[in-house]
This record gives C-alpha cells, structure tokens and sequence, in this order.
C-alpha cells in the first residue's frame, strides 16, 4: 500500500492508501565493441506499462472544505509490462 496525500492552496488535504503497480524485471541489455566508430555497440531495454485502461479513484478521507480538485487521482490499472528500448 503506498499513501497518498494531497494538498490544496488553502492548506487542506485529502488521503488514499493506494496500491500502485509498477512494472519490474529482468530486460536484456547488452554492449559489444566494434572496431568502426563509435567503438561500441550497446542495446537497453527499460520495463514499461503496455496498454491497461486508466481509473479515477475518488479520495474520500478529506478535510472539511477540501477543494474539488484533489479529491480524485487517476492510476493506470490492467497494463502489462514489456521491454522497450
């Protein structure tokens, strides 16, 4: 569960325990010499959300007189994780 807080310009605050998830994981990367320039070869990969549908959550644990604003935050949810250079 990580904790979200927001705040606004008045000071007031609105609070979530969500859980978020994050895309982790082994991507193959690799780098090799060449004897033309540049003299190396290289190929990274990150692990990235792929696809998955967008949800706002309403934040019902706020302060009297919250503003509007922060009371909802948008997570992406159903997202596979790939690698992509």
């Amino acid at each position: 569960m990580n904790p979200l807080v927001r705040t606004d310009k008045n000071g007031k605050t609105c609070r979530i325990n969500l859980t978020i998830p994050v895309c982790r994981g082994f991507c193959p990367t690799y780098e090799y010499g060449t004897h033309e320039f540049p003299h190396r070869s290289q190929k990274s990969e990150v692990c990235v959300p792929e696809g998955g549908k967008f949800e706002r959550i309403t934040l019902t644990e706020c302060d009297d007189g919250a503003d509007a604003t922060i009371r909802t935050v948008t997570v992406l949810r159903g997202a596979k994780c790939v690698c992509k250079a």
